[in-house]
């Protein structure tokens, strides 16, 4: 969400979204409770910002007040082998998560000229 000259905005996770469905994912987006007063100064929960990205609110989570999205986030690729796209390295959480390591667990993302740019693996 601050891919964007690192102020809140939800066009690049919207790109993100776009690019992953072309590519043939199925996305999905976790937030923290704050994404909403970021953005707009007011909560957002799952329906709301579900709807800006054209995603079903039950493919979008805004995480309880008081709780981190990282824990919900890197537990749900976890249990499911999903792929986490982000550009955030984890470094903090690697040694709890060391599937992180595995290539194309976890993609860099970028906002570059106007669009997003994803740095899947070279098959």
């Amino acid at each position: 969400m601050h891919w964007h000259d690192n102020r809140p905005d939800l066009a690049p996770v919207a790109a993100v979204v776009e690019t992953l469905r072309r590519a043939g994912y199925q996305p999905g987006v976790i937030f923290d409770a704050n994404a909403g007063y970021k953005l707009a100064n007011r909560y957002q929960g799952d329906a709301q910002l579900a709807y800006f990205l054209d995603l079903p609110a039950k493919d979008v989570l805004v995480v309880p007040k008081g709780q981190q999205a990282d824990p919900f986030l890197l537990d749900f690729a976890r249990d499911t082998g999903a792929i986490v796209i982000s550009n955030d390295r984890f470094r903090d959480r690697i040694a709890d998560y060391p599937e992180l390591a595995t290539q194309g667990r976890l993609i860099r993302g970028d906002w570059r000229d106007g669009k997003v740019v994803l740095d899947f693996p070279n098959p």
